[in-house]
């Protein structure tokens, strides 16, 4: 019984390898295995939280704001997503209603015009995919530049100077000075 145990472990983490270095989707692998996508993430993300349940799986995130999703847009989408690394995904949430019928200067948040906001992720517990993820989520980002108008300040997964006056807008430099009148000394960072 032990030895059956060994092999089915010793094959599990053949099938891991392999799926490491095949840089195809968790879907197009185990399509290419012939086994389950959903059963077969369940049982890598089980394994990996066994093997350093301590370290939770890492992320890096970007976001962008899209006046509409023109067709150039979609096909950006499209192309990023084709032979994406595993654990990555694009949210794309309209923004419509009520939090469009706030005045643009009435609060904070600068983003009142109908439009969607797109949240695009990669995730990994395994520091070998950090790099392959974070490139993932820049190139698409980038990529959707041309289109976007601002950034959802709370989904940057950078807070370079140049992502938060693009996701404050017109409105930074108003609230860098309010920043600077009461909290001089960058306490509430």
């Amino acid at each position: 019984m032990q030895t059956t145990k060994r092999r089915g472990a010793e094959a599990s983490r053949a099938m891991v390898a392999r799926f490491a270095q095949s840089g195809l989707t968790e879907a197009a692998f185990c399509e290419g295995e012939g086994i389950s996508a959903k059963l077969f993430h369940r049982w890598r993300t089980k394994r990996v939280r066994a093997t350093n349940p301590a370290a939770p799986a890492a992320d890096f995130q970007t976001n962008v704001f899209l006046p509409n999703l023109s067709a150039a847009a979609i096909e950006a989408i499209a192309t990023a997503t084709t032979g994406a690394p595993p654990n990555t995904r694009v949210f794309i949430v309209p923004f419509h209603g009520a939090i469009t019928r706030v005045g643009l200067n009435d609060t904070a948040f600068p983003m009142r015009s109908f439009g969607f906001e797109l949240d695009i992720m990669g995730r990994w517990a395994d520091p070998a995919d950090r790099s392959r993820a974070i490139e993932w989520v820049r190139g698409l980002g980038d990529s959707l530049q041309p289109f976007a108008h601002g950034a959802y300040v709370n989904q940057l997964g950078e807070t370079s100077e140049e992502l938060v006056r693009a996701a404050y807008g017109a409105h930074y430099t108003r609230l860098a000075a309010i920043k600077k009148k009461y909290d001089p000394k960058n306490v509430l960072r």
